[in-house]
């Protein structure tokens, strides 16, 4: 992976670089992957504080979520280091992301996986799916990681599924967490 590849995830980040990935199922496009840009609008601040408040015991975030603290979060943390991208049908069904992008050790990890709403079965393994595919074609990652915790068992079930394993036991947000691999990447490339 490049250094420069921050100035590339800036520029989507910025709304700098304007595209979709396509999730598709047997041949037809069932959803597409569409970057949050910095220029977020009301609504879309309002999905992601939404989800993040429903799913707020995963991410044990003893901060109460708010459309202001989600707006915040966003704009601090999405800047050169990491993509979130909201998974649409006709509307938005949920989020994934990719976050600790590091070129020193060609590594990046799958975050922020998030179903807002029950829409679509099987949408969140073909969205998983089509980013990693993504990440592997244009940032060119050896590795691809992802932390979960220990207790969320039906998210560690679902990575398993899509080829990760558990790689060690790591300390996250004072939690017994999970580090996965992706190992299709490391049988495919």
């Amino acid at each position: 992976m490049r250094r420069d590849i921050f100035k590339f995830i800036r520029k989507i980040n910025s709304g700098d670089i304007n595209f979709t990935l396509p999730v598709v199922k047997d041949g037809a496009v069932e959803a597409f992957l569409r970057p949050i840009t910095r220029n977020l609008k009301d609504y879309e601040v309002k999905l992601l504080s939404d989800w993040r408040a429903k799913n707020q015991h995963v991410f044990k975030d003893p901060n109460p979520i708010t459309i202001e603290g989600t707006r915040r979060w966003f704009l601090d943390t999405h800047k050169d280091r990491r993509l979130l991208f909201f998974i649409e049908s006709t509307s938005p069904i949920g989020h994934i992301g990719i976050y600790r992008i590091d070129p020193e050790d060609d590594s990046l990890e799958i975050d922020n996986v998030i179903r807002g709403t029950s829409e679509k079965k099987g949408i969140m393994h073909l969205s998983l799916a089509a980013l990693i595919s993504w990440a592997k074609k244009v940032l060119k990652p050896k590795n691809i990681y992802l932390k979960v915790a220990e207790r969320n068992t039906h998210a560690i079930e679902f990575y398993k599924k899509n080829g990760f394993v558990i790689a060690e036991e790591v300390e996250f947000r004072s939690e017994p967490h999970y580090k996965m691999r992706y190992e299709e990447l490391l049988t495919t490339s």
